[in-house]
């Protein structure tokens, strides 16, 4: 069995990273068993202090890797791929879990080409130790797929952090390679300045749009506001294609 190992150094790690980010990512992964979600087989740690995290290979390499070589993507493969990528989030915000980084670069896919959600470096527990939910402070993920509230430094609900990063997923995986390429080279002062979308040719949006209808799919999951994506739930995203597991 071909397997991936993820090496952490602790003599070399930040102290931010072994006393807050590392446990969190430990607890975290005994907890997700789900067949879009890489597994992890084993964690260990050496006499030397290394954390040996050994996982699931993703064979066919990431999705960002996978767009780049195959180009746009069908609609009917992203309708199967994002329906793969909501129901994991949907099983991770249900155990009170956040990932903080959906990107492409996170994405896998197995031999079959179905997505597995890898990279847990960012994720925490949704509430406190009282059951409280708490907001995030931290920066987390990539700007590019960083949602307004987060680039802006307020205290941002990390559940519709995911969501947006989601929408962005969905927007690189669009039949537009010019469309895509922007996506990968994102500028957070447009997404500030609600300019996201426009600054792409009116001739590449009108691929957008036909993508969306075809897949079924809202722009709410690339929302401006909070508020409008808090109205999108995973079971609503789960919906958009019931024929594809």
């Amino acid at each position: 069995m071909n397997v991936a190992v993820k090496i952490i150094n602790k003599q070399r790690a930040p102290k931010d990273f072994l006393d807050n980010f590392l446990p969190r990512e430990l607890d975290i992964l005994a907890c997700l068993n789900h067949r879009n979600i890489v597994k992890t087989y084993e964690i260990f740690e050496t006499s030397s202090g290394k954390v040996y995290m050994v996982m699931e290979l993703g064979v066919q390499g990431t999705l960002l890797e996978f767009i780049e070589f195959r180009g746009a993507l069908p609609p009917e493969f992203c309708k199967k791929l994002f329906r793969q990528m909501a129901r994991a989030i949907k099983f991770i915000h249900d155990q009170d879990i956040v990932h903080r980084d959906i990107k492409c670069e996170n994405l896998l896919l197995d031999k079959d080409f179905n997505l597995k959600i890898a990279d847990f470096g960012f994720s925490r527990r949704l509430t406190d130790s009282d059951g409280a939910m708490e907001l995030s402070k931290t920066f987390c993920g990539s700007e590019g797929y960083a949602a307004p509230e987060v680039l802006q430094g307020i205290p941002y609900d990390p559940k519709l952090y995911d969501v947006w990063s989601m929408g962005i997923v969905l927007f690189v995986m669009a039949p537009s390679n010019e469309m895509a390429t922007a996506t990968r080279s994102p500028r957070p002062n447009q997404i500030l300045r609600q300019t996201y979308l426009c600054s792409v040719q009116q001739s590449e949006l009108s691929g957008w749009k036909c993508f969306i209808h075809a897949t079924g799919v809202t722009e709410d999951y690339l929302a401006d506001t909070a508020a409008v994506r808090k109205m999108i739930t995973i079971q609503q995203m789960l919906g958009i294609s019931r024929d594809v597991r």
